[in-house]
């Protein structure tokens, strides 16, 4: 249990008139009354703050993480008591992402749900993890309030950016991609893979007629081409220390698997 302003106020207060009992015992007998009431007041608010536990705590954070992208992280809160609930909840996020609010307050309807949202950015790929909810409830009077830590570690996977990937099978969906000049096109004559058996052509290059085709059937016959299907690209990147630097928000690294990634998709 922790002292809230109020209650601090009113020790203060008494504290006071203890003080001027110089002047008059008057004030002494007020002062002490001031603290006894205070106490009382604080061990009834206390009594009557509730307690948040993993059912009332409760973490909502993407599968997968995408560096240097913001993801919003919820956190729900639910009051166990038949009145409303005032709260504030901290959520401990890995120490690589960037959040843009550390405490959330909240203010819960009486036997009813909040949902508290807070943006973060990861700043580096590889694997981490959430720690704890924290939780400082206040007394219906005002005077303490309960601090509770709800265990809920959770994985929390940091890729390279897929952002530009969901965007691009998206246009593609939607046929913006045809419109925008975007379109697969076959590329005949410039690969070495066999596709079939033509009429030779004045224009085709003698190289590509088949000889026995045009042996079997009397009148020359060409070879059409188109380019190659189904082969393995590699796509190799620099890892020196040189490719460590930053760019921005993001290393240089970073920004060659994002590229790379997106290339290959």
């Amino acid at each position: 249990m922790l002292p809230r302003p109020r209650l601090l106020a009113l020790l203060l207060g008494a504290l006071l008139l203890v003080a001027l009992g110089d002047v008059s015992t008057g004030f002494i007998i007020a002062g002490i009354a001031t603290i006894l009431t205070a106490v009382v007041l604080a061990v009834i608010d206390a009594r009557a703050t509730p307690r948040l536990g993993s059912g009332d705590l409760e973490r909502e954070a993407p599968p997968q993480f995408s560096i240097g992208a913001p993801h919003t992280v919820r956190v729900r809160v639910r009051a166990p008591v038949a009145r409303r609930l005032a709260a504030r909840v901290r959520d401990e996020a890995p120490t690589s992402f960037v959040v843009d609010r550390r405490v959330l307050p909240a203010d819960v309807p009486p036997l009813g749900e909040a949902t508290l949202e807070y943006v973060a950015r990861p700043r580096f790929r590889g694997s981490y993890r959430f720690g704890a909810i924290h939780a400082r409830a206040r007394g219906p009077l005002g005077l303490v309030e309960r601090q509770e830590r709800v265990a809920a570690d959770a994985p929390a996977n940091v890729y390279p950016d897929l952002r530009e990937i969901r965007r691009y099978e998206v246009t593609l969906r939607r046929g913006l991609a045809y419109d925008s000049g975007q379109r697969r096109s076959r590329m005949v004559g410039a690969g070495s893979a066999f596709e079939r058996l033509r009429e030779y052509e004045p224009d085709d290059d003698p190289r590509s007629i088949s000889w026995t085709a045009t042996a079997r059937r009397g009148r020359p016959i060409s070879v059409q081409y188109e380019a190659e299907r189904q082969q393995r690209v590699l796509v190799l990147l620099d890892a020196g220390r040189m490719m460590a630097s930053t760019l921005g928000e993001l290393t240089k690294l970073d920004h060659a698997v994002n590229t790379a990634l997106m290339l290959a998709y």
